[in-house]
């Protein structure tokens, strides 16, 4: 291949062009004592074999995810998780470009050229020749990444919701049982009272409250007032017989 041909004068490091192939080759020139060019190395890697020995370790990729390698040209290697197949990658959005070459490491969520959301977490490689720089670059659709987030939101929301809803029963319920119910039974014996029945008793009320010592006031009330309606009837009926027994002495 050309490429092979022109790398014999190479005096650095180069990879070769991704041809749709799953390998990648490099070319590293080699030297004499005397500086002189004598040779060159090739070597290529199968893709294949480094995507089973990266990827096995990284099982947990959401679908629709891209691993893309980048190199100082900004473009290299992407990988898709959904097929699994190694492509040259699409032009990236130069804003984000001029960040991953700006920040060493970052994550940050940018919209495509369609304004699909996208989250990209990036990070550098180690160059273990010192030249040039590459960076590698996980880019995850943002639905698929807060899916499970939004997931947990709605289920926390659905128990909040359910647990705000108890609550207003509990409340309901215990308002009934320590205050409606001792209200009603006040108002009741109240009415009643109020009809004449001096019999009538709020009772027992709740626990030992301040509904409760209410309702003890109000039966102690109508109590009171119960033995002093009696006795003024007593005293009635008393007066009554004594101007009726005066009338018979009088004729």
């Amino acid at each position: 291949k050309p490429w092979f041909t022109d790398r014999r004068m190479s005096e650095e490091l180069t990879i070769g062009p991704y041809h749709g192939e799953p390998v990648l080759y490099f070319s590293l020139p080699v030297s004499n004592s005397e500086g002189q060019h004598i040779g060159t190395v090739y070597a290529a890697v199968n893709l294949d074999w480094m995507k089973r020995a990266l990827f096995k370790r990284l099982p947990g990729l959401p679908e629709g995810s891209q691993l893309i390698l980048l190199d100082e040209s900004q473009g290299m290697l992407s990988y898709d998780v959904d097929t699994g197949q190694w492509s040259i990658p699409d032009s990236l959005n130069p804003a984000l470009l001029h960040k991953i070459g700006s920040r060493p490491s970052r994550t940050l969520s940018m919209p495509d050229e369609k304004d699909f959301m996208w989250i990209y977490a990036y990070t550098p490689l180690l160059n273990a020749f010192g030249k040039g720089q590459a960076s590698i670059v996980l880019k995850i659709p943002e639905d698929v990444a807060l899916s499970a987030s939004n997931r947990i939101f709605t289920r926390n929301v659905v128990l909040l919701v359910l647990s705000a809803l108890m609550a207003v029963l509990a409340i309901w319920w215990a308002s009934d049982i320590f205050v409606l119910r001792g209200i009603r039974a006040l108002v009741r014996a109240s009415r009643e009272l109020a009809a004449g029945d001096l019999g009538a008793r709020a009772g027992k009320v709740g626990f030992c409250d301040e509904l409760s010592h209410l309702a003890g006031v109000f039966d102690e009330m109508a109590s009171s007032l119960q033995v002093r309606v009696e006795r003024e009837e007593k005293v009635m009926a008393s007066l009554q017989q004594s101007r009726e027994q005066l009338r018979r002495l009088a004729y």
